[in-house]
C-alpha cells in the first residue's frame, strides 16, 4: 500500500506525540513517586549535640532536625506544619531544634539568646512557640529584648535570671557552634530539615517518608 505525502506526515505527527506523551508520563510518575529514606548524608554527631533542645521519646524511628531562624518568615509560616506534624506521628518522630540566625535578621540573635534564657528554666519550647507566632511584633523592633521580656514575664520566669542571660549574651557561644555545624554540613538557608540524617530538599517529602516506612515496617 503506497501512503501519500499527507497521510506520511500525519503519522509521523502520530508517533511524535504518542513518545512525547509517554516521556512526560515517566517523569510525572517519577515526580509523584515517594521519596526513599536514605542512609545518612551528614556526621549524625555534628547534626545533633548533646545540649540541642528536643522533643523525644527513645521508641520514635524518625528523627527529624531543623536549622531555624526566629526572624524568618518562612520558618515562621513553617512552624504551624511542624507542630502538626509532631502532634501526629507523636511517639514516631523526635524532634530537634538546631540555631541557625541569619545575617540579615538583626533581631534573630537575640531571639535566638532569649530563647536559651527560657531553657535555663526548662520554657524553651513554650519560649519558641511565643517568639514564631508573635514573629511580627519584635522582628522590626530596634530593641526586641524588651518583647523578649514581656513574653518572660507570661511565662512566669524569674525575672532576673532571665535579664541576666539576657543582658550578658550567656548562650551565644552556643548559638554559634549551631551556626558553625550547620555550615559544616551545608545549610545555608533557613529552614532546613534533616530526616534521620537525610537533607529534606522538600518539607511535603517528610511526612510521605514516615507514612510510608510505618505502612512498610507494621
Amino acid at each position: 500500500m503506497h501512503l501519500n505525502t499527507d497521510t506520511k506526515l500525519f503519522l509521523g505527527v502520530g508517533i511524535v506525540t504518542v513518545l512525547l506523551i509517554g516521556v512526560a508520563s515517566i517523569f510525572l510518575t517519577r515526580g509523584q513517586a515517594t521519596p526513599k529514606l536514605d542512609k545518612p548524608s551528614v556526621d549524625t554527631k555534628v547534626l545533633i549535640r548533646e545540649d540541642s533542645e528536643s522533643q523525644s521519646t527513645p521508641s520514635a524511628r524518625f528523627t527529624l532536625v531543623e536549622f531555624a531562624d526566629f526572624q524568618c518568615p518562612s520558618c515562621g509560616s513553617v512552624h504551624p506544619l511542624v507542630k502538626d506534624l509532631l502532634a501526629r506521628y507523636k511517639g514516631n518522630l523526635n524532634y530537634v531544634f538546631r540555631h541557625f540566625p541569619l545575617d540579615q535578621h538583626p533581631n534573630a540573635v537575640s531571639a535566638a539568646i532569649a530563647s536559651e534564657a527560657a531553657a535555663d528554666q526548662d520554657t524553651f519550647w513554650e519560649m519558641h512557640d511565643i517568639l514564631f507566632t508573635n514573629q511580627s511584633e519584635w522582628s522590626e523592633e530596634s530593641d526586641p529584648n524588651t518583647q523578649f521580656k514581656s513574653y518572660a514575664k507570661e511565662l512566669k520566669l524569674n525575672m532576673t535570671k532571665f535579664n541576666k542571660a539576657i543582658t550578658e549574651k550567656l548562650h551565644k557561644d552556643k548559638i554559634d557552634r549551631d551556626v558553625s555545624d550547620g555550615k559544616s554540613i551545608g545549610v545555608n538557608s533557613t529552614p532546613t530539615f534533616f530526616l534521620n540524617g537525610q537533607r529534606m530538599t522538600n518539607f511535603a517529602d517528610i511526612e510521605k517518608i514516615i507514612k510510608s516506612e510505618l505502612a512498610v515496617k507494621k
